[in-house]
């Protein structure tokens, strides 16, 4: 319902974006305290007699449902491996279509809960889907993997309309079990319903891009696996390209082809000379154009700031329009089957569609775009990447910011080993030096790997042991990894309800090594040495406890841990300055030194580096489909485009005005609204406005230590660029 509101004005877009957003992060919130209720077994199934796997649950209107194949839907693909990527693509898919914010097609509040090591998904009911005769709702695509098919041409229509030019969909057809064919633009496993509401919503989206190719034939499948005959297959099959990536490659094509239609056109002189008079009488007809407005802006005296704000969004408005009547002349096509190389029998597209040299489209030709963006991402978008972390053009400075700038780039995690890989190799495949980013850059890539895979043995003995263990868990798997220099047998310090697991009592740090090293191997396709705990673990303890305690979500007292065992005087001279200081030691009363001494024996009689007792909190990583603010955004971009053209004076309050849409739609304190601020300053610091630059960024400073917290990769960004103006 709120997304039908009235948005053509800006006053009602700004309403509509704010009442959005608040019922997203109220949704957001219900949503997360149901998850957590279902994990700790709280809810009464819908289904109890069925497999604790298979339970749904319902509280506050909201569906709740674990990611896991309980229903061997993804046998063939993964299994639960496929479930749980299926559960984050799906969300992915979701924030995608929110973003093109499409009239008409709907989806459902989603958000995906990971707590104690199990994945819960939340969504809103479809109205009417619990309904007898909820089958005849669904109106396209498939629920029983293309045994039968639904294509609504009403639905097909809305598809094409809203959605195929964004999202760069192929019209293609699909065969069911009676030989029918069907034409679809969206995945055939994607399904729209139509509600008891009577509005159309589109569901399950995690197909909406299409598969890596390159990567499922040489690591997904048992017939590929490379040279060596003991490397196990790719947990899954549901490696999808980004569409970050797609966009990109979008991009790279368009630049091509145009460059080509300008050679084209060169070489027809003669005719480009018959044209020249419509050229003439069409700039004859915009100079009026201009002229008019001109007049018109000359009789408004009084015309407001918010007008002139219009004018220029407007002006970039009627740009995109020209941009696009030229991309019309050149018959530019580009477009993906999200259904390309997969086990559906997927077959040509609709007739009428033909490639840039009129010939007809086949899907051959389909997957070959798929194929094409596949290589694209290998072969050129990979090793730019790479280019860059050598270089520093790009500098992150944990696992957060790599995971971020990669997205950015549309490089999937899968790719970190190749990403390693390139990074140890000489530049360019010459004998030149290395640069001094890439051993830094490549423990960094190397320590991400060890990270996930240390969150992928977690989550996988948590499902397994009980929630009163779990403390424990995490502690002994962290003392195997992190703490085997001040215990190699980190064993003694578990409880005799843990040592009855026996998957966790005979865990030591040999084994666990040895399972890293596995899980590394396989997901990442990347061999860690048998030293890799000396090189890349030893002398960053700390950063991998805080890597990994928050890729799990678990919080930790506030305390100085240790990795190394020291002796009652070494901790002694720690606790006082960090070393043997006398003259700080001659300054310290008796009751000062007592207490050192008290605090220095009792650190020294811990057993382990993590004992179960720091483990203060479980807290749950949540991904939803946030809302954005179109407007603000366009606001922030035609204030940048002002600014470069020199209209500073207009630049700057349309900055300025994408700011207070920030505010009023987000409110102060939110990452967007931080990010906006930021922007804005370093507009100010180019424009020369120093004061006023350090302003916003001290506002952007305040923001994201509240929110992302002082230790973000944010927060330090914003401190350097403080530290610049």
């Amino acid at each position: 319902s709120l997304r039908e509101l009235p948005r053509s004005k800006l006053s009602e877009r700004v309403a509509r974006d704010r009442q959005i957003h608040r019922w997203q992060a109220e949704f957001t919130e219900a949503a997360v305290l149901g998850a957590m209720a279902v994990v700790e077994g709280e809810l009464a199934p819908l289904n109890p007699l069925d497999p604790p796997d298979q339970h749904m649950y319902l509280r506050e209107n909201i569906f709740f449902s674990k990611g896991t194949d309980s229903r061997d839907m993804f046998a063939s693909l993964g299994g639960g491996e496929a479930a749980h990527v299926v559960t984050g693509k799906d969300i992915e898919g979701v924030r995608i279509i929110n973003r093109i914010d499409p009239e008409g097609i709907h989806t459902l509040g989603s958000v995906v809960v990971d707590y104690r090591g199990v994945r819960v998904v939340a969504q809103t009911v479809v109205p009417g889907i619990f309904s007898s005769k909820s089958e005849e709702r669904i109106v396209y695509g498939s629920i029983d993997n293309g045994k039968t098919v639904k294509s609504s041409q009403e639905f097909h229509e809305l598809i094409r309309d809203q959605l195929v030019k964004a999202l760069h969909l192929a019209e293609h057809t699909v065969t069911d079990s009676e030989g029918t064919t069907h034409s679809l633009y969206t995945s055939i496993e994607s399904k729209g319903i139509v509600g008891a509401d009577q509005r159309r919503y589109l569901l399950d989206l995690y197909r909406l891009n299409p598969v890596d190719i390159e990567f499922l034939e040489s690591v997904c499948l048992e017939t590929k696996r490379g040279s060596d005959e003991h490397l196990s297959v790719y947990p899954h099959k549901m490696v999808f390209l980004r569409r970050e990536l797609l966009d990109i490659y979008w991009d790279s094509q368009f630049r091509q082809a145009v460059q080509a239609y300008v050679a084209k056109n060169q070489l027809q002189q003669p005719e480009e000379a018959e044209e020249t008079p419509n050229q003439e009488q069409q700039q004859q007809q915009q100079q009026e154009e201009d002229e008019g407005v001109e007049e018109n802006r000359l009789e408004g005296e009084e015309i407001s700031r918010k007008d002139q704000e219009d004018d220029a969004i407007g002006a970039l408005t009627r740009e995109g329009q020209k941009a696009q009547e030229q991309l019309d002349k050149l018959k530019f096509s580009l477009e993906f089957n999200p259904d390309a190389f997969t086990t559906l029998d997927v077959v040509t597209a609709a007739s009428g569609d033909s490639s840039n040299d009129g010939e007809p489209v086949t899907s051959d030709l389909r997957c070959k775009n798929t194929r094409d963006a596949s290589r694209f991402l290998r072969d050129t978008v990979i090793p730019a990447f790479v280019h860059d972390l050598r270089n520093y053009l790009i500098s992150p400075i944990d696992g957060e910011s790599l995971t971020r700038i990669m997205h950015r780039r549309g490089v999937n995690i899968r790719y970190l080993g190749l990403i390693a890989e390139l990074l140890a190799a000489p530049p360019n495949g010459t004998a030149e030096q290395h640069s001094p980013a890439g051993p830094h850059i490549r423990a960094l890539v190397v320590r991400e790997m060890i990270v996930r895979a240390v969150k992928h043995i977690l989550r996988d003995t948590f499902r397994h042991t009980v929630a009163d263990l779990h403390s424990e868990v995490f502690a002994h798997i962290i003392n195997c990894l992190l703490g085997a220099r001040y215990n190699p047998d980190p064993a003694i310090a578990l409880s005799s309800a843990a040592r009855s697991i026996r998957k966790l009592s005979q865990l030591t740090p040999a084994s666990l090594a040895t399972d890293l090293r596995e899980q590394v191997l396989r997901r990442y396709r990347f061999r860690l040495p048998d030293d890799f705990v000396a090189i890349f673990v030893e002398s960053n303890e700390l950063v991998l406890l805080r890597e990994i305690s928050k890729a799990v979500g678990v919080q930790l007292a506030l305390r100085n841990y240790r990795f190394e065992k020291l002796n009652e005087d070494q901790l002694f001279e720690s606790v006082v300055g960090g070393g043997p200081l006398p003259q700080q030691d001659q300054k310290l009363t008796k009751q000062q030194r007592r207490a050192l001494r008290e605090k220095a024996k009792e650190e020294a009689s811990r057993a382990t580096s993590l004992q179960a007792e720091d483990v203060v909190n479980f807290y749950p990583l949540v991904k939803e489909a946030s809302h954005v603010s179109s407007f603000a955004d366009e606001a922030s971009e035609a204030g940048t485009i002002a600014l470069s053209r020199g209209q500073r004076d207009l630049g700057l309050e349309l900055l300025l005005e994408s700011a207070t849409m920030h505010e009023q739609t987000y409110g102060f304190l939110h990452p967007e609204t931080g990010r906006c601020y930021a922007s804005i300053a370093m507009l100010y610091y180019q424009a020369n406005e120093i004061e006023q630059a350090c302003m916003f960024m001290h506002k952007a400073i305040i923001i994201c230590e509240r929110t992302q917290g002082v230790d973000s990769s944010e927060t330090v960004h914003y401190y350097l660029n403080l530290g610049l103006l």
